[in-house]
């Protein structure tokens, strides 16, 4: 939000239209929300925190698309990680998404407005090995995100020479433990697998949307305690 803050606003614009300033969103409020769902649908594809997935072993001999995979062989999938030497990333793949690497929420919205493409289904593994707590993670984004721009704004960091200071979409991949890092030898390729990502730091203005936005947040908080 920091280096988009035109989705900040637009998000900002919609949920204000729909939920109004004296309550946080709910869940009930989610397909109220096509805009806010798009900016998830984008962080989740643009540059999510597991660019390759988790390896995974083939139990017996297998052929997809005239490929043969042997039993035993250790499978890493190549999700948003552009480079690989695997293959080109299935996020990033240009024949799906215009301009992929850009961040525009809207092209996942119906023409005209966007290009109506297809939100992601690969982050959270394959077939019946699929990520069994994947309906969990996507609510718990999806509240996180629609409660932090209902209730605060985000923005640059001022330097001491008045300026703005615009981080760079640095990304770090790192492991789960942010060092635990696994090699793989494929095809006489040597490659270390880097299990997750996360932003590289950087420094920004947090602050409350208006008084009201404090005040719901505070007693959010104090209901749960």
């Amino acid at each position: 939000m920091v280096i988009y803050p035109e989705c900040q606003v637009r998000a900002q614009k919609e949920m204000d239209a729909v939920i109004g300033t004296d309550r946080l969103p709910e869940f009930e409020d989610r397909e109220k929300l096509p805009y806010l769902e798009c900016i998830l649908q984008e962080i989740l594809r643009w540059n999510h925190s597991a660019p390759t997935g988790v390896p995974h072993r083939t139990l017996e001999d297998d052929v997809y698309r005239g490929m043969f995979i042997p039993k035993n062989a250790t499978i890493v999938t190549n999700i948003s990680n552009e480079d690989y030497l695997i293959t080109r990333a299935m996020t990033l793949d240009e024949s799906v998404y215009k301009d992929a690497t850009k961040f525009d929420p809207t092209r996942f919205l119906p023409a005209p407005e966007g290009r109506n493409e297809p939100p992601t289904t690969a982050l959270y593994g394959f077939g019946h090995r699929k990520c069994p707590g994947r309906f969990l993670a996507d609510d718990n984004l999806w509240i996180a995100i629609a409660t932090v721009l209902a209730t605060v704004s985000i923005s640059p960091a001022i330097g001491q020479d008045g300026k703005e200071i615009i981080p760079e979409a640095t990304v770090v991949a790192s492991g789960i433990t942010r060092r635990v890092r696994s090699n793989f030898h494929i095809q006489g390729i040597y490659l270390i697998k880097l299990a997750d990502s996360h932003a590289k730091s950087f420094t920004c203005r947090i602050e409350p949307r208006t008084r009201g936005a404090s005040k719901v947040l505070a007693q959010s908080i104090d209901s749960v305690q």
